[in-house]
């Protein structure tokens, strides 16, 4: 049953963040675009690690990095959009909806997942 719980918690904070961009998106920060640059900049970050004995990435995975990292800047900078252009107790259940509906999709095609 903790399962229950961790759902209820995350479906709670998912909404809290929502409210929140919303908040600074109206309030703090106009565009979308910025607020999005400044939200995944710090994902860089990531290569501080690398004198600390972290394996860098070989051949075509970095391609997968770059496409998955643009893919969510992207998915962010649209996010933001939305967010800003309507309500967020809309645009929540519709991004939770669509990404369950997504990943489903995509680990039958991908992972052969049944």
């Amino acid at each position: 049953m903790n399962w229950f719980w961790i759902a209820i918690i995350g479906y709670f904070l998912s909404g809290l963040v929502l409210v929140l961009d919303k908040f600074i998106l109206t309030k703090s920060v106009g565009k979308p675009i910025v607020y999005a640059f400044y939200s995944t900049i710090f994902m860089l970050a990531v290569f501080l690690a690398a004198p600390f004995g972290a394996s860098l990435l070989h051949g075509l995975d970095w391609l997968w990095a770059v496409v998955s990292g643009f893919g969510f800047g992207f998915g962010l900078w649209f996010m933001f959009i939305a967010v800003k252009k309507g309500e967020a107790s809309h645009i929540n259940p519709f991004l939770g909806g669509i990404i369950t509906i997504l990943v489903f999709l995509l680990s039958n095609y991908f992972l052969q997942e049944k």
